[in-house]
């Protein structure tokens, strides 16, 4: 058995809303503002073999928070602030047969799934107030 924990980085730009009906975030978190903003963050793999079977696993969670930042500007007319959370999971998990192995060359047939969903909250803040929820967003799917 094989376990391989490991570095994961990105930023986090784009626009960024709940419902086609709210209005949206501008939100431009570069690399290196990354850690500062980060809440908890976990990466995985891992790899297994007996014989000719195996499997594979690989699992990553992030979670993100941007509070009242200048990474954030909403784009709707009277709301002076933003803050957002951001939760990223996605798993794959596969298993395998090996049907050659030549020394230097081998032969695996692979069948697997993966599965990964995303959760963000957006607040809007109105100068002097405090926060509006207006939507949870919560996207995902799995294969």
């Amino acid at each position: 058995m094989r376990l391989s924990p490991f570095f994961w980085a990105a930023g986090l730009s784009g626009i960024v809303g709940t419902r086609p009906t709210l209005p949206t975030v501008d939100v431009d978190v570069k690399f290196n503002d990354i850690l500062r903003n980060l809440d908890f963050a976990a990466v995985l793999a891992a790899e297994y073999r007996y014989g000719r079977w195996g499997a594979l696993a690989d699992l990553t969670y992030v979670a993100m928070s941007v509070e009242r930042d200048r990474d954030l500007v909403p784009r709707a007319p009277g709301f002076s602030s933003a803050a957002l959370k951001s939760r990223t999971f996605t798993a794959t998990a596969t298993g395998f047969y090996r049907v050659y192995d030549g020394g230097a060359f081998t032969t695996d047939i692979l069948a697997g799934g993966w599965v990964w969903s995303i959760s963000t909250d957006v607040d809007l803040f109105v100068a002097g107030a405090s926060a509006i929820r207006l939507a949870r967003a919560r996207l995902g799917s799995s294969r």
